[in-house]
């Protein structure tokens, strides 16, 4: 078998019979290529950009750093780095805040191996796509600039702390407000940029490159 045509992938999970299952199935799989398995997003920041995998699967709830935090680290240090991000909660909202956060795709655990690498596929397919329009978003950079010119300084405020990842209850402790302020806020910025959710705001405001 060609290694060179399977896609690398890490594990971030500080559960340790978790990294050994995945890692086997993964072995097994014939399409993927298992490059490291890190205990904490600390260790992953350290090693993840030197081994450079495709594809991360990250545990949400991590001990020090959150797996979250270590997405947006890494995705910065890597452009164009698949994540799935893995948790135990199945609550539809966890869900959404993960994926408007920056992740590629949402697993929640358990879950069955054809479940597994179907989540994968349509990561992979969701970050090829967003690659893509990014040209769109080049070429069209003065779009963003009028999209920018209709928010407030505040509302502005808002959208870099969204794009970043970060929840409403975050931000608004970033920004010194109440959490019903910064909901109010992105009432009133969804309709102004024709968005219909936090992550359509961020791409129409920013470009998905840049996501």
């Amino acid at each position: 078998m060609r290694t060179e045509a399977l896609r690398t992938i890490a594990i971030v999970d500080d559960d340790d019979k978790a990294r050994f299952i995945l890692k086997k199935i993964l072995e097994r799989s014939g399409e993927y290529l298992y490059v490291g398995s890190y205990a904490s997003g600390e260790e992953a920041i350290r090693d993840v950009p030197r081994v450079r995998p495709e594809i991360v699967l990250l545990e949400i709830k991590l001990p020090g750093m959150s797996g979250m935090e270590c997405m947006r680290r890494l995705k910065v240090m890597l452009p164009g780095l698949v994540v799935v991000l893995v948790s135990g909660a199945k609550k539809l909202e966890i869900m959404t805040e993960a994926l408007a956060g920056g992740g590629d795709g949402y697993l929640a655990k358990p879950f069955a191996i054809d479940q597994f690498f179907a989540v994968l596929t349509v990561a992979i397919r969701r970050r090829n796509a967003s690659s893509a329009e990014s040209d769109e978003f080049n070429v069209s950079s003065a779009r963003g600039s009028n999209e920018s010119a209709r928010l407030t300084g505040r509302e502005k405020e808002v959208m870099r702390w969204v794009r970043e990842g970060f929840f409403d209850k975050e931000i608004a402790e970033k920004l010194g407000i109440k959490f019903c302020t910064v909901r109010k806020h992105l009432r009133d910025i969804f309709p102004k940029l024709h968005a219909g959710n936090r992550t359509e705001a961020v791409r129409k405001l920013y470009g998905p490159a840049r996501y």
